[in-house]
């Protein structure tokens, strides 16, 4: 379960009177996500969607330097190119 869908989940337990900790155990997620979205508003939970949607990925300034490498060395393994 993500996304709004979650969201709206911990919200209407909440909204039961529900605790985290029965909330944790009704829904099956962490606890972690539980305790960060318990108190959001329905408007700062977007703003966290589009935040994490910008975020730059491990590997995206390395992404010009592997597709080249991949175009020069098609039969580059994954192994090799980890390497590098």
């Amino acid at each position: 379960m993500k996304g709004w869908a979650m969201y709206q989940e911990i919200q209407q337990l909440r909204e039961l009177g529900l605790n985290k900790s029965q909330a944790v155990r009704k829904l099956g997620i962490d606890r972690r996500t539980v305790s960060k979205y318990w108190e959001v508003t329905p408007d700062e939970f977007a703003q966290l969607r589009q935040k994490a949607k910008r975020r730059e990925k491990g590997l995206d300034r390395y992404e010009r330097r592997i597709v080249g490498w991949l175009m020069e060395y098609p039969d580059m393994s994954a192994c090799r190119l980890a390497q590098y």
